[in-house]
């Protein structure tokens, strides 16, 4: 799970923006779940050096505000979103280049 390269220096739990509307229910039994949500949603998976990820870490509060400001979506379709740890989630964006950068 989150001992997972990918979330290096990222501690045992982090908070990012994610899309409620779009989930993995199940996986082929090849691929890990190498994250999920407190209410079990899978929120990440990876297969060898492939990975796939419902969340965005690339995401900053300041960015995530005005996306919410300029949105044409309702106000409750952002409702359970959480930004309080940006350092956590550039930790992530991070890891994920080191991985596949390496030769």
């Amino acid at each position: 799970g989150i001992t997972d390269p990918l979330f290096n220096n990222v501690g045992n739990s982090f908070e990012s923006y994610f899309n409620f509307t779009r989930q993995v229910s199940e996986v082929p039994p090849w691929v890990d779940i190498i994250a999920s949500s407190s209410t079990g949603k899978i929120l990440a998976i990876r297969s060898h050096k492939l990975y796939g990820i419902l969340f965005h870490p690339e995401i900053s509060e300041n960015v995530f505000k005005m996306y919410v400001k300029e949105s044409s979506l309702p106000l409750t379709a952002h409702l359970g979103v959480k930004l309080s740890s940006e350092y956590k989630n550039r930790s992530i964006v991070s890891n994920f280049l080191d991985i596949h950068l390496k030769k």
